[in-house]
């Protein structure tokens, strides 16, 4: 019992010295000063009230801490980092789109091929009738220079011949024309060049989407044949049909972009991806599952326990 009085007491006298306790000490602040000497006191220095402090009760527990407020320097970096994160945000989201569009697009590298020539096709025809343009302004500046020249020299009665002004400006003109067509044709080429490495990069990303997630390899080395997902239409009766079976769990707002049946040596399924409208107004991307028999018709059983686990808001 003397020993709690004891405890008591030098607790007391303790936090007594440091300034936590006596009369009126509803509370107190720690706080270091700009030597890094650790403070307490009932109030905030006014030149220190920005800083980082502890505010402590009566008995020396935390009550409050306040960090110390950012400069200029580093509120500004912090919203130059929020902003950069937004950026990437919606980049990232933009990506996904266009990786989604593409995949709902094409079925094959060949038809990327097939859309690149068609969209080359208008700049190789204004390429073409430019130059057809151009070299016939060039015929016709030569007949026109010749002109020129035959008013070189004096006239029988020795007067200098004088070239209309008429025939100067029409040189002038064709020779603009000539360059502008020049400067349009280069343009034309740049934007050619341009359309042919935007589709090669379509290409070679069309070609990433479709090896995630790609096929195994034997332990030769070979390509395990059975893990090879088979690409479909999503047009296609067999994805209609497995769409239709899941559309009333989805939702009516729920539309599919891309199927393919995976498979391995068990077991195969047409998975579609679909996009479902939510309450919100945003979509979110639902692979739809419908697992095959050994026949290739469908395993309604166990597509009615995929719809289950989906709508229980279990991960498919």
């Amino acid at each position: 019992m003397a020993s709690i009085k004891h405890f008591a007491l030098c607790a007391g006298l303790c936090l007594s010295s440091l300034g936590l306790a006596g009369k009126g000490a509803a509370a107190t602040y720690k706080w270091v000063d700009e030597k890094g000497v650790t403070h307490y006191s009932d109030t905030l220095p006014p030149d220190n009230s920005k800083n980082a402090n502890i505010q402590l009760d009566k008995r020396g527990i935390v009550k409050k801490k306040t960090e110390r407020a950012l400069t200029a320097v580093e509120v500004k970096a912090k919203q130059e980092e929020i902003q950069r994160l937004k950026e990437e945000e919606i980049k990232a989201k933009q990506q996904k789109r266009l990786n989604e569009i593409m995949l709902a697009t094409y079925a094959a590298e060949s038809e990327i091929d097939l859309v690149r020539d068609r969209s080359l096709e208008p700049y190789d025809g204004k390429i073409h009738l430019a130059r057809e343009r151009i070299e016939l302004l060039q015929r016709q500046l030569i007949d026109q220079n010749k002109q020129l020249a035959s008013f070189s020299g004096t006239t029988p009665t020795a007067k200098k011949k004088t070239p209309p002004p008429r025939l100067k400006k029409e040189i002038a003109a064709v020779s603009k024309e000539i360059s502008t067509l020049e400067k349009s044709i280069k343009e034309l080429e740049n934007e050619k060049s341009q359309m042919v490495v935007k589709y090669s990069d379509d290409k070679r990303r069309f070609r990433e989407l479709k090896a995630a997630g790609g096929p195994k390899m034997r332990s030769d080395g070979a390509v395990d044949r059975s893990s090879v997902s088979i690409w479909v239409e999503v047009a296609s009766p067999l994805a209609k049909d497995c769409f239709a079976n899941w559309q009333d769990s989805l939702g009516g707002g729920a539309y599919a972009v891309f199927a393919e049946i995976k498979r391995d040596a068990e077991s195969a399924e047409l998975v579609l991806d679909t996009r479902v409208r939510k309450n919100t107004g945003e979509f979110v991307t639902i692979k739809a599952n419908c697992p095959l028999k050994s026949d290739g018709s469908f395993d309604v059983e166990a597509i009615r326990i995929k719809r289950t686990r989906y709508q229980s808001g279990k991960d498919l």
